[in-house]
């Protein structure tokens, strides 16, 4: 499908000023910055922007569909919905993907569901959504993640929760974690005398602009935003791998990627193989699979349950203090 350039530019300016958290591998995320700024500016064209968001990627066996089988794609970028990305086939929309896994996993033909992963994350909207149709399709029938490449962020937020992950030896696992920036550039306006008067409605209303100060309670308030979409990260990975978060938080790399033999090590994924022999186990052994998953969530259960008292008294004290540090006005870290 053929995109007009003025409809990539107003999809590359959505883009740059989306702001919010984001769950993305942070080098990849500033190096696409640097590419979108590049292409909004003229110096690169469609194809060369494509080009160079394209090029990093590994290119993972595109297997014949089966009747039995359905295949799944989560690649490149994700974004809640079409985007700059998508417009440009480097891209995933979140909402479309979650969408064919729920049609995959009602579509009675289908006795198993593969997904081929290769993306450095993205935005975190729609996240616990894909992740909880994921929990909610994988006890129906068995659904196994093959990733060549990258499964890192937002990628990973949702792949966590499938029946199995299976990673080629040299992709890369992880970067769980929430980040977003907030630039003034107030002192510097100051310095070269420029006034930039900001006028707005509402107490809050002109926080993030780029001409004013930043000032404490907006620290704090962008903190706990990226705090709650963390939260919400841990805990569908935690659901997902049937560990506790607190595993999640302090054993599966903290923010940074590992490479699959190390997260296989650490509980990250469930087998270091080829994409071919993944896909080929789905097609061919989709009950084991199933009953491998059920197995191995009641082992959880049962080696969790003389913890779960201990995990939810130390959570709800966590947030105990969470409550009465911002009722206070302060933030402890």
């Amino acid at each position: 499908m053929s995109v007009s350039r003025s409809a990539l530019q107003s999809a590359a300016a959505s883009f740059l000023s989306s702001g919010g958290p984001i769950a993305w591998e942070a080098e990849s995320a500033q190096r696409v910055a640097a590419l979108v700024r590049s292409f909004q500016s003229g110096e690169l064209d469609a194809s060369g922007l494509r080009a160079a968001l394209a090029g990093d990627r590994r290119a993972a066996p595109r297997p014949t569909p089966t009747k039995t089988t359905a295949l799944l794609s989560l690649s490149g970028i994700l974004t809640p919905d079409e985007s700059l990305f998508t417009m440009l086939g480097v891209g995933t929309s979140v909402r479309h993907f979650t969408r064919e896994l729920a049609a995959a996993a009602a579509n009675r033909a289908v006795q198993s569901i593969v997904i081929l992963c290769d993306s450095p994350g993205g935005s975190v909207r729609l996240l616990p959504e894909a992740a909880t149709v994921m929990r909610s399709a994988r006890m129906h029938k068995p659904i196994v993640v093959a990733v060549a490449g990258l499964a890192a962020s937002a990628a990973y937020h949702i792949v966590s929760n499938a029946t199995a992950i299976e990673a080629t030896s040299s992709a890369s696992i992880g970067a769980i974690g929430v980040i977003t920036e907030r630039v003034s550039v107030a002192r510097q306006l100051e310095r070269e005398g420029i006034d930039v008067h900001v006028f707005a409605a509402g107490k809050h209303k002109a926080e993030g602009h780029e001409a004013t100060a930043i000032s404490g309670p907006e620290r704090q308030h962008i903190q706990a935003r990226v705090d709650a979409a963390y939260t919400d990260f841990v805990n569908d990975v935690a659901a997902g791998r049937h560990v506790p978060a607190s595993t999640v938080r302090a054993g599966f790399g903290e923010g940074r990627l590992v490479t699959a033999a190390e997260a296989l090590r650490l509980g990250m994924i469930d087998r270091v193989a080829p994409v071919e022999e993944t896909i080929g186990r789905a097609v061919s052994a989709p009950a084991e699979l199933a009953a491998w998953h059920l197995q191995r969530a009641e082992l959880a259960r049962v080696a969790l349950a003389p913890r779960r008292g201990e995990h939810a008294r130390a959570e709800l004290a966590e947030r105990r203090r969470e409550l009465i540090a911002a009722a206070r006005g302060t933030v402890t870290r």
